[in-house]
C-alpha cells in the first residue's frame, strides 16, 4: 500500500468509528470528539509510517504544519489514560487497522 493508500484508510476507520467528518479532523476544530479522533488518527499514522510531512501534503491544504501533526500523536498517551471513550475507540480501532493494513 502506498502511504495515500494508508492515509485514506487510517482516516475512514477513525471518521467511522468516532463518527466525525474529515474535514473537521484536518481542520482546527476544538471540540472534544473531533480532537479525540484527530489524536488518534495522528497516531496511527505515524505508527504505520505516514510522516507528519505527508499528512500536510495529503490534507489538500487543511493541515498547515509538521507540528500539529506531532502535537496530535504526542497527545494519544494522556488522553488514553484520562478518557475512557479514547481508549475503548482507539483500542477498537487498532485492531480494525491491524487487519486491514496486514
Amino acid at each position: 500500500m502506498t502511504k495515500r493508500e494508508i492515509f485514506e484508510e487510517i482516516f475512514n476507520v477513525v471518521c467511522d468509528v468516532c463518527e466525525v467528518d474529515k474535514t473537521d479532523i484536518l481542520s482546527g476544530v476544538k471540540r472534544t470528539e473531533v480532537v479525540e479522533a484527530r489524536c488518534i488518527a495522528a497516531h496511527f499514522l505515524i505508527r504505520y509510517g505516514v510522516l507528519p510531512g505527508d499528512v500536510v501534503r495529503f490534507s489538500n491544504g487543511l493541515v498547515r504544519y509538521r507540528q500539529c501533526v506531532n502535537n496530535s500523536a504526542n497527545l494519544f498517551d494522556f488522553r488514553k489514560k484520562v478518557s475512557f471513550s479514547f481508549c475503548n475507540d482507539a483500542n477498537y480501532i487498532g485492531k480494525i487497522l491491524e487487519t486491514r493494513l496486514k
